[in-house]
Formats: C-alpha cells, sequence, structure tokens
C-alpha cells in the first residue's frame, strides 16, 4: 500500500471506527479499511495470475494522500506495483469506465515504467482527464456522452492499442470502476 498511499491516509483509514464522511461522496465505517484491503488484495492476486477481480471498494479514484469519490484505496495501482515489487518491470493499466480514474493517473503521473489509460466519458465527475492532459505513458480517451459498445471498442482498437504496443508492457491490467456503461449514466469497482 505504501508504494501508492502516504501512511497517513492508511492510518486515517485504519483508525476508523464508526461511520464517518471521509469527504463528500465517500464515507468510512469500522471494517471500511479491512473491505479495502481485501480488494487490493484481490487485485494483487488477479495481477498475478492473469485474472480479473470484482472488488469493492472500488479503486481508481483514490489518490496517494486522500479517499475520493467512494474509493479508499487505489487497487490497480497497488497491484501495478505488486507487480514491480515481483520483478515485473513495466506494467499497463487500461481504465475503462465512465469515469476517469484521476488517482490512479496521479499516483503514476512521473512514472514512465506504468503506461496508463483510460477510456471515460468526458464533461461529468470527477472533471478530469481532458484531451489535452497527455504525456507519453498517459493516454486520456475522453468520449461524448451516449456512445455504445461500438464506439467505445473503436476508441480502444484506434488510439489505446496502438499506444499499448509502442509501450510494449510485460503484464497489462485493466480496471474498470463498474460503471455500468449505460447510455448517458454511471458508477464504480476494480479490475486487474
Amino acid at each position: 500500500m505504501g508504494r501508492c498511499h502516504d501512511a497517513a491516509l492508511l492510518e486515517s483509514l485504519r483508525a476508523i471506527d464508526e461511520p464517518t464522511q471521509i469527504e463528500v461522496n465517500t464515507v468510512g465505517s469500522a471494517t471500511s479499511f479491512e473491505a479495502a484491503m481485501l480488494a487490493a488484495g484481490t487485485a494483487i492476486e488477479a495481477a498475478r495470475v492473469g485474472g480479473f477481480a470484482l472488488a469493492r471498494p472500488p479503486g481508481h479514484h483514490a489518490r496517494p494522500r486522500h479517499a475520493f469519490g467512494f474509493c479508499l484505496l487505489n487497487n490497480v495501482a497497488i497491484a501495478a506495483r505488486a507487480l514491480q515489487a515481483d520483478g515485473i518491470e513495466r506494467v499497463a493499466i487500461v481504465d475503462f469506465d465512465v469515469h476517469h480514474g484521476n488517482g490512479t493517473e496521479e499516483i503514476f503521473w512521473d512514472d514512465d515504467s506504468v503506461f496508463y489509460a483510460s477510456l471515460h466519458q468526458w464533461g461529468i465527475f470527477p472533471g478530469s482527464g481532458g484531451p489535452d492532459v497527455q504525456r507519453a505513458t498517459t493516454l486520456n480517451v475522453p468520449l461524448e456522452p451516449g456512445l455504445g459498445d461500438a464506439e467505445w471498442l473503436a476508441a480502444f482498437d484506434e488510439r489505446v492499442a496502438p499506444a499499448l504496443r509502442a509501450f510494449d508492457p510485460r503484464r497489462s491490467s485493466s480496471q474498470q470502476a463498474s460503471t455500468p456503461m449505460l447510455k448517458k449514466t454511471s458508477t464504480s469497482s476494480t479490475s486487474v
């Protein structure tokens, strides 16, 4: 956890012993830290075996120093760091969710050993991941509301797949914050 999150955040989550409003969109309770640790552990194990973790609480909004947007810990970021600790140097994360994974992007922004791509609906919570927010190992693909599967798949094929090939990861993970990709709305879970 410490490779992705500040010790003060981890301690504050561990110390929650009653229902607590962490921030406007995030609450915690006495069992939240344990649930977050189990979700992160599930993501680590899924990444190690090439599986898919359906875990709650979600994670892609959790920032290095703050729980945010229903997310306590950033499961896919923790899993990516675990893979690196296991000796896999280059890891790719593809985040497909109606919301941009601002926390995952922030954790890896200055780290060229992790490629982060986000396909998300543009103009909604959390308001990040715009078309001009790019770097060699960060690819934001903001999409218009109301698009269907064909448009999301085309965006992946045309934008993300070539960037992944160019990055040449040793392992790739995907993250979907369980936000149903229904015509115009949303929600959040992590997959690796």
